[in-house]
């Protein structure tokens, strides 16, 4: 009996580790890319540079979006700050009046201030740039309220001699800014727009051992303006009490949300890819829309007020555009700045496109895509292909001809339909494509993940599909922190079915405790062998 316990553990041992070995597999699974494609109710101009697209909301001649693919090769973000007495741009967001001794950026307690369109001519490559933060506008006693960050150092704070009103330091005596000392709690009190080197961007408030820890400059918080408060909050716009309650901001106008009046804002897509800046002028039906329409199409889960009323200017260009209240010509204290390259010949994002599909072993799966032209070329079909990339179609031909005689115009869709067939093996599979034109890749690779589970997995097929649902919804988790975790359960549940065919199996062959143990020491040593 002992000889059939060992033939049956060689059996069960290479079963186990051929599917450990296939679930465990080193895939590198991409992010699907969906950026700069424009809202349904946006007319845009045409387009000039990679990753960045501007339009004018249909219907609201003054409600201007502009989307920014924060994938884009050569793309980055700076912050600007107003020039000083001395003819060089500040360093310090305050006065030399209340500033710690040796800084302030003033020739007396009155801080300078500049326009937008100033602010980016001084700096060549400027694309895009929009005012930032709100300062002392009564009596420009102050710059930039917020948190304020240039390419990795931080211009406020309590170091600076600026606590965002607090009155005491952690020792719980009055905060003195000559010789400041840690702030009683949080020395940043708003929410801020905060952009990484790799352009990722953070919009929200920032916790105390956040912003006190200055490693975290040169890479999470390289650049950051301030503003509040955030419009957006879960994915649901705020109204006045919720704004008020949480920043402690002015009464706004009954009724409205948020103030979208006359309003500069930003904005993140739910799947992190998308930075939106909008500015609309005092008819808050523009502002309104972008709530209902733009936000929406875009999963936005989190958007912030900056300064409005006659500060929101937005540059595109060479062109400035401006509330009515100042038509983007009043000074202020901060811009936010983007470069990015001229727009290429031949070039795509991605407008829509499947990410997961949980299926059953062999059974027939669709992949939907939608390309964009996000070149200056009109792209000629009989030259596009769509080919996969990773050595995984799926049971679909590897290259994929599109076919017809027609051209897609500059900002058109291409959508494309690909049959595939699920592996007959369980296991998280990444299926990559890349659309072609003739030899040239156009845009980024798309990956599409196929759960593949038996029907035995009911219960895991069903919790698989309400992450990746709420996954989607949150935009908060990135994709590759998803697929671990799917197949991390997916790894649980094949060791949970082993175990249970084990021990199925020795109570077949009538096995007491002592031989279960045996049997699993056989086991592990043919494991042991077997990785060898």
């Amino acid at each position: 009996m002992l000889q059939n316990i060992k033939t049956g553990a060689r059996g069960l041992g290479l079963l186990v580790y051929v599917c450990f070995l296939m679930l465990a597999r080193p895939d590198v699974v991409f992010s699907n890319h969906r950026a700069a494609v424009l809202p349904a109710n946006c007319k845009p101009d045409a387009l000039k540079f990679a990753g960045i697209t501007h339009c004018v909301l249909d219907g609201e001649k003054n409600t201007h979006v502009v989307l920014v693919n924060l994938e884009t090769a050569g793309l980055r973000f700076e912050t600007a700050l107003s020039l000083g007495p001395n003819g060089q741009e500040c360093k310090d967001v305050n006065t030399q009046q209340w500033a710690v001794a040796g800084r302030g950026c003033s020739a007396g307690p009155v801080y300078p201030f500049e326009t937008v369109a100033s602010m980016a001519g001084r700096y060549p490559g400027v694309r895009v740039a929009i005012n930032a933060d709100y300062f002392g506008s009564k009596d420009h006693g102050h710059g930039a309220e917020g948190l304020t960050i240039k390419n990795g150092q931080r211009l406020d704070g309590w170091e600076w001699g600026d606590c965002d009103g607090n009155q005491l330091d952690r020792a719980g005596k009055i905060f003195h800014f000559r010789s400041p000392t840690a702030c009683n709690g949080n020395d940043v009190n708003r929410p801020a727009l905060t952009i990484a080197r790799n352009n990722r961007v953070e919009i929200g408030y920032r916790a105390p051992q956040e912003v006190d820890n200055k490693a975290l400059y040169a890479d999470r918080f390289y650049n950051a303006v301030g503003g509040g408060p955030l419009i957006v909050v879960g994915g649901k716009p705020q109204d006045n009490t919720a704004c008020n309650n949480a920043d402690s901001f002015k009464a706004l106008p009954k009724g409205a949300v948020c103030d979208p009046k006359s309003q500069m804002a930003v904005a993140l897509s739910g799947d992190g890819k998308t930075l939106i800046l909008a500015m609309a002028d005092r008819d808050a039906a523009g502002m309104a829309k972008l709530y209902t329409e733009t936000f929406q199409e875009y999963r936005v889960q989190t958007a912030l007020k900056l300064d409005g009323g006659g500060s929101p200017a937005l540059w595109y260009d060479g062109q400035i555009f401006g509330t009515s209240i100042s038509q983007g010509k009043r000074e202020v204290a901060e811009a936010l700045l983007i470069f990015a390259p001229a727009a290429r010949e031949l070039d795509a994002t991605v407008a829509n496109s499947a990410d997961f599909a949980v299926a059953e072993p062999g059974k027939p799966l669709t992949l939907n895509l939608t390309f964009a032209n996000a070149g200056t070329r009109a792209w000629n079909t009989p030259e596009l292909t769509l080919v996969n990339v990773n050595n995984q179609p799926l049971g679909a031909d590897a290259i994929q001809h599109v076919g017809g005689v027609r051209q897609i115009a500059p900002g058109a869709s291409l959508p494309l339909t690909v049959m595939l067939r699920a592996p007959t093996n369980a296991g998280l599979y990444a299926s990559e494509w890349q659309l072609k034109s003739g030899d040239q890749n156009l845009g980024p690779k798309v990956t599409f993940n196929v759960i593949v589970l038996p029907p035995e997995a009911k219960e895991l097929r069903e919790r698989i599909q309400t992450e990746i649902e709420n996954w989607r919804k949150s935009g908060e988790q990135k994709v590759d922190e998803l697929v671990r975790q799917i197949q991390k359960e997916i790894e649980e549940w094949v060791k949970r079915e082993a175990s249970g065919l084990i021990e199925r199996t020795l109570r077949q062959m009538g096995c007491n405790v002592t031989l279960l143990i045996l049997f699993g020491v056989v086991l592990g040593v043919n494991l042991l062998r077997l990785r060898r």
